[in-house]
């Protein structure tokens, strides 16, 4: 059995080799990145420090529904270089709903992406978060101003996508009760690239 599947995982690792290697000129100036991600904060106060698992989740303890999506594009000013913007949405619903859009600008630089190979990334982000709280005792809504900076290690995935994993810290101010929290986490995604 063992070496049933360490046969299975030399030839995956030989297929990706070979698919990497025989692959175009990777992305670069000019192409266009798509691309699904997560978060999970391990640090943090209020309930933006809540640990949310991507995608949709019932949770049967409190009985609620736990949502949680991101997604965002990029175009490639510079080989290495890109700019674009993430937009999520997270919704927390049991007897009491909260919901929390985010649009976050960011810049990106990368390495590894043309030549397919295991790169490092870094990505500074700010934008702004819409809170919407309806609770048993009323409804409220907030504003939140966020700074963000994601880097780590960017993974190809065939000639044209990449797994990009790696830590990041984020600080929150709440601009409509003047309130502020640092979040620290890991982060993933999934990037498709276009090719102009």
């Amino acid at each position: 059995m063992t070496g049933t599947r360490s046969l299975r995982i030399g030839l995956f690792c030989a297929l990706w080799t070979c698919a990497i290697a025989n692959a175009g000129p990777g992305p670069g100036q000019g192409s266009i990145e798509l691309r699904i991600q997560t978060s999970s904060s391990v640090v943090g106060g209020g309930i933006i420090g809540t640990i949310l698992p991507t995608g949709i989740t019932y949770e049967t303890r409190d009985k609620e529904w736990l949502l949680n999506l991101g997604a965002g594009a990029a175009y490639f000013v510079a080989p290495q270089f890109a700019v674009g913007g993430d937009v999520s949405f997270t919704l927390i619903s049991n007897s009491e709903t909260i919901s929390i859009f985010t649009l976050a600008p960011f810049a990106k630089y990368v390495t590894g992406l043309a030549e397919h190979q295991i790169g490092g990334f870094v990505e500074p982000s700010v934008g702004f978060s819409f809170l919407h709280e309806s609770v048993s005792f009323g409804s409220g809504n907030n504003t939140l101003f966020q700074v963000e900076a994601w880097a780590g290690a960017s993974f190809p995935v065939g000639a044209m996508a990449a797994l990009q994993v790696g830590p990041y810290v984020a600080y929150l101010r709440n601009l409509s009760n003047d309130s502020d929290t640092f979040l620290i986490g890991a982060r993933f995604g999934l990037s498709v690239y276009l090719f102009q």
